[in-house]
C-alpha cells in the first residue's frame, strides 16, 4: 500500500500539475484501498491510476535506492498509459514541434536524444547535498520535456527516488492559500524561459519537501 506521504506527493502532483479535481481523501481513499466512490470524473480516474502505476515503481526503485537513471525514467513514464503520452515511454521529437507555453512566452526545448536524459540526471548530481539534487532532478526533467506529456509528475517521482526513504518532495500547494501553487508555477516557468533554476528549488525545498515515513 502507497504511504500517506507518497500519496500526497501524488495528490500534489496531479493538483498542481494535471487538473486533479477530486479531493485528498478521496484520492488517499483510492490509492491505498481502491474505493473510487469520492473521485469525481473519468479524468480524474485515469490520472490516479496512472499516477498509481508510476509510483509502484518509484516505490521499489525508492527501497532499493537505485540510483536515478533514464531507463527509469522511461520504465515510469511508460506506465502512464491512460492520461499522459499518446505514446507512453518514448522521447518526443523535434518534428512534434511540443512546448510549453507561459506568461513569460513559449517554452521550446529541444527534442532529446538517447542518452541525454542521463546527461540530465548526471548535471543534477553535481548540485549540494541529496535534497537539492532531487529539487534539481525535477526541474531539469521538467524544463527539458523529453515527452510528449507527463512530463512534470515523471520528473518529480524520479526526484523522490533519489531522496532518502523517509523524505518526499511535493508539488507545492496549500488548499487554504492559492498563492503557494501559484508562485510555484512563476517560479518554475522563469526556469524554462529565463533558466533561472535556483529560485524554484529554493521554493521547492522550502514549501514542498516533507520528511516522515
Amino acid at each position: 500500500m502507497l504511504s500517506d506521504k507518497l500519496v500526497k506527493v501524488l495528490y500534489t502532483a496531479g493538483t498542481v500539475f494535471d487538473n486533479l479535481r477530486s479531493s485528498e481523501l478521496s484520492t488517499r481513499s483510492f490509492l491505498q484501498s481502491g474505493d473510487d466512490s469520492g473521485i469525481v470524473s473519468r479524468a480524474d480516474l485515469d490520472l490516479l491510476n496512472d499516477l498509481r502505476d508510476a509510483a509502484e515503481i518509484a516505490v521499489h526503485h525508492k527501497s532499493v535506492q537505485s540510483p536515478v537513471s533514464e531507463a527509469i525514467v522511461n520504465e515510469m513514464h511508460r506506465a502512464m498509459t491512460r492520461s499522459a503520452a499518446l505514446r507512453p515511454g518514448k522521447l518526443r521529437t523535434k518534428e512534434q514541434n511540443i512546448g510549453v507555453s507561459t506568461s513569460y512566452g513559449r517554452h521550446m526545448p529541444p527534442a532529446l536524444e538517447p542518452g541525454e536524459i542521463d546527461g540530465l540526471l548526471r548535471s543534477a548530481l553535481t548540485q549540494g547535498d541529496r535534497r537539492r539534487q532531487a529539487a534539481w532532478i525535477f526541474v531539469l526533467l521538467a524544463k527539458a520535456q523529453p515527452f510528449e506529456d507527463g512530463n512534470k509528475r515523471t520528473a518529480l517521482l524520479t526526484a523522490n527516488i533519489h531522496l532518502p526513504l523517509s523524505e518526499y518532495l511535493c508539488a507545492p500547494f496549500d488548499p487554504d492559500d492559492i498563492e503557494v501553487s501559484r508562485k510555484f508555477q512563476d517560479l518554475l516557468a522563469r526556469a524554462y524561459v529565463f533558466d533561472e533554476i535556483d529560485p524554484v528549488v529554493d521554493y521547492l525545498l522550502e514549501y514542498g519537501l516533507i520528511i516522515g515515513e
